[in-house]
């Protein structure tokens, strides 16, 4: 039996919603080909093209949608979103606007128009529009979220470990993207947590998002440093590793690794990954200042005084840490 426009549009849509943007686009260009203004289709394509960041895409898919209807609320805020991938901000909260003009008990416009106030530092406003979409449905995860990033970045940690809480207990149970949004809170407030020293917290928070999303780098090497923090030098030496392993592009794992070598008396281990992430960046004034530790460690004062001198030229910050070093290399025979 031939599928319709219609019956390939539903089906676009049962992909999009189930997580399967590929599919779901693929569907909506099949639906397209048969019927160039298949509204549905067109709706389908704008609102899921932006999950695989094709913005142009999903901007002209929009357009087409509102050209016959202009005050359509989901082609609305579907550009909103376009609009926001292409850096395109005052455009995406203006379409949000237009939204909550037409329905001021919309709910998901208030949310998204306060991640956009984030997103450019306008806290009290981006507060007001979270406080908003959660009068209007308490069960808004993301607005529990997003308004505990604003208390965290206005110094009210313990306010923003309550949201991020709040925003846990909200994400439904099933449903795609669950464990993206149930690890991405995770993390943050995990984050979090090691700011505040709270580093066994923050470690079972990070280990709970590693579990979900076994591919995240950055997870993985920040559980590793709070491992380091608590002197769980294996551990530590475990999870950046494994970070590295998954992107050997970034120097800050690897000289953090090179820290616990060093810390665990691996000290040419040490010098080896400082080594590799100065050859990255030859500025890199902390692997420079570690590398002068192990060599003076060693022994080698004449490379380790040099070490910790241009560790200072490179970051003034770093002499309080450094200067002992230089004066112990100075003063050794």
């Amino acid at each position: 039996m031939t599928s319709t426009a219609a019956d390939l549009a539903a089906a676009g849509w049962a992909d999009s919603k189930a997580g399967h943007h590929a599919a779901a686009v693929a569907r909506f260009d099949e639906a397209l080909a048969l019927d160039t203004g298949n509204r549905s289709a067109l709706l389908g394509r704008g609102l899921t093209l932006p999950m695989l960041g094709r913005y142009e895409e999903a901007l002209a898919a929009c357009n087409a949608v509102l050209a016959g209807d202009p005050g359509n609320a989901d082609a609305l805020s579907g550009r909103s979103g376009a609009y926001r991938g292409l850096g395109r901000l005052e455009e995406s909260i203006a379409d949000l606007d237009r939204v909550i003009s037409a329905d001021p008990c919309a709910g998901f416009a208030f949310g998204r128009r306060g991640s956009l106030y984030f997103e450019q530092g306008r806290h009290a406003e981006a507060l007001a529009d979270y406080d908003r979409a959660l009068e209007l449905d308490p069960g808004d995860w993301m607005s529990y979220f997003g308004r505990g990033e604003c208390y965290e970045e206005l110094g009210r940690p313990t306010d923003a470990l309550a949201e991020f809480s709040a925003a846990l207990n909200s994400i439904p149970a099933a449903g795609a993207g669950r464990d993206r949004a149930f690890a991405m809170v995770h993390r943050t407030r995990a984050g979090l947590l090691r700011s505040q020293g709270r580093l066994s917290d923050a470690v079972a928070d990070y280990s709970t998002a590693i579990e979900l999303e076994p591919g995240e780098m950055v997870t993985i090497a920040d559980r590793g440093l709070c491992y380091q923090a608590l002197g769980l030098l294996d551990e530590a030496l475990d999870d950046l590793s494994r970070a590295i392993e998954l992107d050997p592009a970034e120097a800050w794992a690897i000289g953090s690794r090179g820290q616990v070598y060093h810390a665990l008396g691996r000290y040419a281990e040490a010098l080896a990954d400082y080594d590799r992430a100065i050859g990255m960046h030859d500025d890199y004034a902390q692997a420079i200042a570690d590398r002068g530790v192990t060599y003076l460690a060693l022994g080698r004062r004449a490379e380790a005084l040099a070490d910790l001198r241009r560790a200072v030229e490179l970051d003034p910050d770093l002499a309080p840490e450094v200067s002992p070093h230089i004066d112990e290399a100075q003063t050794a025979g």
